[in-house]
């Protein structure tokens, strides 16, 4: 299941900023890496609740690699 969850949050992420999937590492930082900014952030969080997931528990998103975002969202499904 956590591997369903990396690769939603992966296709989300491309989505959003407009990179390419494979470019996009699970050890990348949401911030720092991947450059997404407040606005990415909080449409990323959007889209992904959409999509099904419980983001509404989430703390310091803003210093979560992608696959801290990936386990976070794990144990809250």
């Amino acid at each position: 299941m956590e591997n369903n969850i990396e690769k939603l949050i992966i296709s989300t992420i491309s989505e959003i900023s407009g990179a390419d999937v494979s470019d996009i590492k699970s050890e990348d930082f949401l911030i720092d890496d991947l450059h997404l900014g407040p606005t990415e952030m909080t449409d990323l969080m959007e889209k992904l609740s959409e999509k099904g997931c419980d983001t509404s528990k989430l703390e310091n998103i803003q210093e979560m690699t992608v696959s801290d975002l990936t386990e976070e969202l794990t144990l809250s499904s």
